[in-house]
């Protein structure tokens, strides 16, 4: 399985819910919009993995996470203007779903003592 970055998205934005549900009724794992099994514990990894982009691509991945209003996001992010907060969340999106893959893109993830998410691994059978 290969994980959309918009699929991916939607389920950090509701992430919190998630873990929510997960206290209340032990629900670790979600049938996502494209049909697959997605395991709180892949998207909990995920998330944190996203840190280690690029500092705009991890705070609009964070605003995400927050359910922040765009127009909040771009004032937290404080940005230009010259691009949307969903660019950058986009584009961190994109990084992380490449990394998953083993294909590191063009100023992926920076160097952590984590090694991060193996390549190639499928996040429906909760391997991440």
């Amino acid at each position: 399985m290969l994980l959309d970055p918009v699929v991916l998205g939607e389920l950090i934005r509701h992430l919190q819910e998630w873990q929510s549900l997960h206290e209340a009724e032990g629900t670790d794992s979600l049938t996502g919009p494209d049909g697959s099994i997605y395991c709180l514990a892949d998207m909990l990894h995920l998330y944190e993995l996203s840190r280690r982009l690029d500092p705009l691509e991890a705070l609009a991945i964070r605003c995400l996470y927050e359910d922040r209003p765009d127009a909040e996001a771009a004032r937290l992010m404080a940005t230009d203007g010259s691009r949307q907060v969903s660019d950058y969340a986009l584009d961190g999106l994109r990084r992380l779903c490449a990394e998953i893959r083993g294909m590191p893109s063009p100023g992926g993830l920076r160097e952590r003592a984590d090694p991060g998410v193996p390549g190639r691994r499928d996040l429906a059978l909760c391997q991440v």
